[in-house]
């Protein structure tokens, strides 16, 4: 879930959405992408609105982080959980 505006960290999210903001010298989302790699994570699904061309230019199809990612592209905003609607399928209920 990448696609809120996040008004409460404006200004920083007019240009910036706020999954991008850099913590530590690296992006927040990006961090989160890597971690999941590293528990072998291959396949990412990121739900983007507001400012989704930056984390789509920066990401790519995740093949520079050793993953393949994939956009749900809110055309309106569905609200928290509301991406959910847009998988191409339904998770696993597999438990690790």
């Amino acid at each position: 879930m990448a696609g809120g505006l996040g008004q409460r960290l404006r200004p920083l999210t007019e240009s910036v959405p706020k999954p991008m903001i850099p913590v530590a010298g690296r992006p927040i989302l990006e961090r989160i992408v890597l971690h999941l790699v590293s528990f072998g994570v291959t396949r990412v699904f990121l739900a983007i609105n507001h400012l989704g061309q930056v984390i789509e230019g920066h990401f790519g199809d995740g093949r520079r982080f050793g993953c393949r990612i994939e956009y749900l592209r809110e055309e309106i905003p569905l609200g928290t959980g509301g991406p959910l609607s847009l998988l191409p399928e339904r998770p696993s209920t597999r438990c690790w």
